[in-house]
């Protein structure tokens, strides 16, 4: 038979194992953002796994920055490039979709018109 002691010890390391592993387990249907290169009608937007994105019409890279995921919203903020939002328009807030190999995004926030126009106005296919 267990002494209370005994007893109160094991319940307690059982408590802390279950809120560890509640802690680091993914959310149910968490799904990670499917990095990679996407073209749409002109434009071409590559997300690395370092959280970095380019821009690019061709060989001409139109604009560098990083990039932050959170379940399904991203962060945009452009760091360089001769198409850069401007002082102030840096970062933009969108919901993504991923769906048989095409990135969707949807406007959450943005003050950049013309980047809001370019993710949100195109399919990105994955290529």
């Amino acid at each position: 038979m267990f002494e209370p002691r005994t007893f109160s010890n094991l319940f307690g390391v059982l408590a802390l194992a279950t809120c560890s592993m509640l802690v680091t387990a993914p959310a149910w249907g968490a799904v990670d953002f499917p990095r990679g290169v996407y073209s749409g009608k002109i434009l071409t937007i590559a997300f690395d796994n370092k959280g970095q994105f380019h821009v690019s019409t061709g060989k001409v890279v139109e604009v560098e920055g990083i990039y932050a995921v959170n379940g399904d919203e991203i962060r945009l903020t452009d760091k360089s490039g001769p198409d850069a939002c401007a002082k102030g328009e840096e970062t933009g807030a969108y919901h993504w979709k991923y769906d048989k190999g095409l990135l969707a995004f949807t406007k959450v926030a943005d003050a950049c018109t013309a980047r809001s126009d370019d993710l949100t106005k195109s399919e990105w296919k994955k290529k």
